[in-house]
This record gives structure tokens, sequence and C-alpha cells, in this order.
């Protein structure tokens, strides 16, 4: 939450933001909340992991459908085994 980055009082930082200090201050109870909740070992919603693009390069002469297999060969083998980055 940027008002815990911030280092600014609730109320400096409310009148900053433009909120009422009593809004800010109900975002913030409901945030530690949040917090107390997954380390009590309930879970909450994660973000999923990123996306990873993979560019796949293909000889022209193969045909469509040999294209075709191609690529659902790598994405399997990607899926198995993802690169590290």
């Amino acid at each position: 939450m940027s008002f815990e980055r911030s280092g600014l009082s609730g109320i400096k930082f409310a009148a900053l933001v433009g909120v009422k200090y009593s809004t800010l201050a109900g975002w913030a109870a409901k945030r530690k909340r949040q917090g107390q909740t997954a380390a009590a070992g309930h879970s909450i919603r994660q973000k999923p992991p990123p996306v990873q693009w993979v560019e796949a390069v293909l000889d022209q002469a193969q045909s469509q459908s040999g294209q075709i297999g191609l690529a659902a060969a790598l994405l399997q083998a990607l899926e198995e085994s993802p690169p590290s980055c």
C-alpha cells in the first residue's frame, strides 16, 4: 500500500491523496486483517505467475500440418519443463 511506503502519518497521507482519514484507516485495517488471515494459513487469492512468451521459428518448407504438430510439441515440452530465466 502506498500509505505504508510513504512514511507519512495517516492524516497527512489522507489529505495528500484527497480521502477522508476514516476511509484510509478502514482500508488499512482491512489490509491488516487480510494479512493476518494469510498468516493464519487461510488461502487468499494470489496473483497468477507472469506470462512467458517464446518465439518459435519453423522451416518454411514444412507443410502447414507439420508446423502445427511442431508447435504442439514445443508447447507440450515447455509445459513439462519451463525454461528458467
